[in-house]
């Protein structure tokens, strides 16, 4: 069992916290009802959901579906964070449905996702002083149930620590220095792992090797540029990282199946 959601819905937050609990021996079975609940676990112990058995320890995360029930056996009393939702009718859009496992090991993870946490907390906390802290609240959670999904990903790729770490910080690294000159070896050398070990890791992650990533994100900002400024074409190449005006027109082509003038008057 898992749960899917759609990303063009956003979900209802009802509540959102830092919780205790005590609970032995699976003596309390805590009803599904209307409602879905994730929970951020910060002790030790067993979880019973959907027909499962689960060992949660600090970090692990469970999504409780609607009419899910849970029962815990705990082996010390313990905190976790806690929010219920749920998500209105369906749009109507044709929004992606992910899908989530029921238990998650955050790993490594655990601090970011607890931060990502407090916010959605803070938001709630919001709610009888802002109106607009409910719908801030909702976008909170939805980026945070994405990320989980992302999280998913990255690790279904097979990726430790620090190669996942050096694969987002490169990809990082070529946005930040679109404009200028950018050497790949040298971004290998700062994340101490050999270039050709970095760059199959990328393509596993991204799909296309460095040189091509760097290629597609500076075509983006170009096209961005060729929209909306009146920049003359070649200050545009050379914004984009591009500034032999040849080069830079064989590669928006390329990319585009237009030259870059053809672009913009299009």
């Amino acid at each position: 069992m898992s749960f899917e959601f759609a990303t063009d819905v956003l979900p209802q937050v009802l509540l959102a916290g830092r919780y205790p609990l005590a609970d032995r021996n699976f003596s309390v079975n805590y009803l599904g009802g209307s409602i879905n609940a994730l929970h951020i676990y910060d002790y030790y112990g067993k979880i019973r959901l959907a027909g499962n058995q689960y060992d949660i320890m600090p970090g692990t995360i469970t999504i409780t579906p609607i009419g899910t029930d849970a029962r815990y056996d705990l082996e010390k009393p313990g905190f976790h964070f806690c929010t219920h939702f749920k998500f209105p009718g369906h749009s109507g859009k044709k929004g992606r449905t992910l899908s989530l496992p029921l238990c998650i090991n955050l790993g490594d993870a655990k601090a970011s996702a607890e931060s990502k946490f407090m916010n959605l907390v803070w938001w709630m906390q919001q709610t009888d002083v802002s109106p607009e802290a409910s719908h801030a609240a909702s976008l909170v959670l939805q980026e945070f149930l994405i990320w989980l999904d992302w999280i998913g990903k990255m690790r279904s790729g097979n990726l430790g620590h620090k190669a996942r770490t050096a694969v987002v910080s490169a990809a990082m690294e070529l946005d930040r220095r679109l404009s200028g000159e950018i050497s790949i070896p040298e971004i290998c050398r700062s994340a101490s792992l050999s270039q050709n070990y970095l760059a199959r890791m990328f393509r596993s992650q991204y799909g296309v090797t460095m040189s091509k990533y760097l290629v597609n994100r500076r075509i983006e900002f170009a096209r961005h540029l060729l929209e909306c400024t009146s920049l003359p074409v070649k200050e545009i190449g050379a914004r984009a990282g591009i500034p032999d005006p040849q080069h830079f027109n064989k590669l928006f082509r390329k990319t585009t199946g237009k030259s870059p003038s053809a672009f913009r008057n299009s």
